[in-house]
């Protein structure tokens, strides 16, 4: 898509790691949503200085609270998490709810077996607790994204999908990643995209999504993250805004943050491209 006159919707930054960030110790496998059952009212400040920042579309800490993860407790932690958002920021922005990989992103795992009725269980819960629109963000995997936007789609709310080459750039590439946004496209997505992907490198994956003509955005990390071993070294606010810059004259409907971002990084953001 051609880039527009109109500024690109500005998503939120990190959830995660900007907790960690802050110094809360978030375990691997439960997460963020361990912050959302221990931490709330840091999960809640969090989502407000985003929208201090100038992010108008938020997502609410539910990357980790599927049925599969955190058992019983997904329906609880999820209506709270979308509770923390809504409460957090202006009345007309919007939150969205995320979705995420069964397995780790990074894994590439194959479809599962129980794929269709975990992604399915995690739309309803979604819906239930009020979110704006569906997030399926961060899959490296294919199949399970088609699986995982077929579920949200039937819940009725509007969905975003995103796809993620990796850290490293090695699960998808360019044109890979592209064709799998066009087919989530088709299957009914309103908006496609990439995330979780250094920003500094993100132009590669960025041209071909631009070329399909639908509408696109993208939330890049800034990194790095030790456990994952990413590769780049941590992207500074003022470059991660020029970054996001570049993405809109590429077309971008949307651009905000994934790993490593804060809301020092939105707020740069939203001073460039209010300066465009």
């Amino acid at each position: 898509m051609p880039a527009s006159t109109t500024r690109p919707i500005l998503m939120d930054g990190a959830m995660g790691t900007a907790l960690e960030a802050q110094g809360l110790h978030l375990p691997e496998g439960p997460w963020s949503a361990h912050a959302v059952q221990y931490h709330p009212h840091t999960v809640r400040a969090l989502h407000a200085a985003y929208a201090r920042a100038g992010a108008t579309l938020h997502t609410a800490a539910t990357f980790r609270t599927q049925p599969w993860i955190v058992g019983e407790r997904a329906g609880p932690l999820t209506r709270l998490a979308t509770h923390l958002a809504r409460t957090a920021v202006p009345r007309h922005h919007r939150v969205a709810g995320s979705m995420a990989p069964e397995a780790d992103c990074y894994l590439q795992a194959p479809l599962s077996s129980t794929a269709r009725r975990n992604h399915l269980a995690m739309a309803r819960l979604l819906a239930a607790a009020g979110v704006d629109l569906i997030l399926v963000e961060t899959f490296a995997n294919l199949d399970e994204a088609l699986v995982a936007t077929e579920a949200a789609l039937s819940t009725g709310l509007p969905v975003w999908a995103t796809l993620t080459p990796g850290p490293y750039g090695d699960l998808l590439g360019p044109r890979e990643l592209a064709r799998g946004a066009q087919a989530l496209h088709r299957a009914g997505a309103s908006v496609v995209g990439v995330n979780c992907l250094p920003s500094a490198r993100a132009l590669r994956w960025l041209e071909p999504l631009a070329a399909l003509g639908v509408p696109w955005g993208v939330h890049a990390n800034a990194g790095p993250r030790t456990d994952h071993r990413w590769s780049d070294q941590p992207q500074g606010p003022a470059r991660f805004a020029a970054d996001a810059k570049s993405a809109w004259q590429l077309g971008a409907c949307y651009v905000g943050g994934c790993c490593g971002t804060t809301p020092l990084h939105i707020a740069h953001m939203d001073r460039t491209l209010k300066a465009s």
